[in-house]
């Protein structure tokens, strides 16, 4: 390793350069503690400071609100329009509501006569009132005395009817008629029916006999029983009748072995028949009808005269009660139904939208008419995730409008969403500003 010599010494190289960077050191601490230091003082003072986040966003009204009519209807008459002013409870838009009154006074006339009825169970029924319900109890008795009266000769009437169109209209279908197997006068080509219209006419033929002696045991001094059971018997006959005719046609739609001219005159009488039973069956039917009625009648009668002589129970009353209360509910839906054939406005503020026309029919839920309040805006801003810690609830905010590029409007943080809202692929979140400078020029969308 090379040597170097200083003042006669021998020294290694880096032995050298350590020696002079200690010198130079030194020389320096030297130097420095000698030298004379000049220092800048200020008053202390104390104050805030503040952190700031620029944001940009634009004002919207704090409440906008869309009104829409619950039912459908025809628009009957508008009372405001777009950019006009409204208080609350201002009517905007009315709908038809004629129906709905109709009702209503139904329904009001209705809460009178339950009201009525129960201030008469209240009172107990008069002998006047008793007195009326036993005439009307006689005369239901009456009237079915009189319905009984025509029984008889209905039932003659349908037998006579039934029997001339089985033994004498239908009589050229059948040899053998009034015996226990008759057959058909022609051939068809199906055995089953055959066999089944001789079977019918032989089972039609012994219920006409049947039926015979039946109605000339009838008399009406009887009893009115036999009657009722006369009536039921009855209908069955007839039908058995009507059915046998309907298998009777139905042997001439089946190739049988006549001639066309005696096809088209056993159709006829078979048609003229089966409209006889057919008539025959529907005044038994309505003969019998008649009677279920009135009996019904007199019935209501007497459980009607019975309620009155009894009297009304606590029950009955209470029942009576509830009828009247839900007939009160009935009113009082049909209010409510009435009132949501008006829009009115639920704020005070000023009408943005109004699409609502006369005569035209709108449906549900259609938004028609947008309000916004008036003077009362704040600003939502999104906000990027690296400045959303340094934002707080009452965070003070100077607000500057490019409407109003000169001038600055105080606010303070309304709202921080949760949750972030994510803009062109970035995490933000949304803050709410309140404007608290009240400025009549001020108006939403404003940047």
């Amino acid at each position: 390793m090379r040597t170097i010599k200083i003042f006669g010494i021998s020294l290694k190289w880096r032995t050298l350069l350590f020696v002079i960077i200690f010198i130079g050191v030194g020389l320096s601490i030297f130097f420095a503690r000698n030298q004379k230091k000049e220092l800048t003082t200020v008053p202390v003072t104390r104050g805030s400071i503040s952190q700031e986040v620029t944001v940009t966003g634009k004002t919207k009204a704090r409440e906008v609100i869309d009104l829409a009519f619950e039912r459908s209807g025809r628009i009957n008459h508008i009372y405001k329009q777009t950019g006009e002013r409204v208080d609350i409870n201002d009517l905007l838009v009315e709908l038809d509501d004629a129906d709905i009154a109709v009702q209503l006074k139904g329904a009001a006339a209705n809460v009178d006569a339950e009201k009525a009825r129960l201030e008469e169970m209240k009172r107990g029924t008069r002998p006047e009132e008793i007195q009326i319900k036993q005439t009307e109890l006689e005369k239901a008795k009456q009237d079915l005395v009189n319905a009984y009266a025509d029984v008889t000769d209905t039932l003659n009437d349908a037998h006579s009817k039934t029997d001339d169109a089985v033994r004498h209209l239908l009589d050229p279908f059948f040899l053998n008629d009034e015996e226990s197997s008759p057959l058909l006068t022609f051939t068809i080509f199906d055995s089953q029916l055959k066999i089944d219209v001789e079977t019918k006419r032989a089972s039609v033929g012994e219920m006409l006999r049947h039926w015979r002696i039946d109605l000339n045991q009838i008399q009406v001094t009887t009893g009115t029983p036999i009657l009722d059971e006369a009536l039921t018997t009855s209908k069955t006959y007839l039908t058995n009748a009507y059915e046998l005719l309907g298998l009777s046609m139905e042997t001439l739609s089946k190739n049988p072995s006549l001639s066309q001219s005696l096809v088209d005159t056993y159709r006829t009488n078979v048609f003229t028949a089966r409209t006889n039973v057919k008539t025959a069956l529907s005044s038994v039917s309505s003969e019998d009808q008649t009677i279920t009625s009135q009996k019904l009648t007199v019935q209501k009668n007497i459980d009607e005269l019975n309620l009155k002589l009894a009297g009304s129970t606590a029950e009955e009353i209470a029942a009576q009660t509830a009828k009247l209360k839900q007939a009160e509910a009935e009113v009082d839906n049909l209010k409510v139904q009435l009132q949501k054939t008006k829009l009115k406005s639920p704020i005070k503020g000023i009408i943005t939208k109004q699409d609502a026309h006369i005569g035209e029919i709108t449906a549900s839920n259609i938004i028609l008419v947008s309000i916004i309040t008036e003077n009362d805006f704040e600003i939502e801003s999104n906000v990027p995730e690296v400045d959303i810690g340094d934002i707080n609830i009452s965070d003070a905010v100077t607000i500057t409008f490019d409407a109003f590029p000169n001038e600055k409007f105080i606010g303070h943080v309304a709202a921080i969403d949760p949750a972030e809202t994510i803009v062109d692929g970035v995490v933000n979140f949304k803050v709410t500003v309140a404007i608290d400078t009240t400025n009549t020029r001020l108006k939403s969308g404003l940047t």
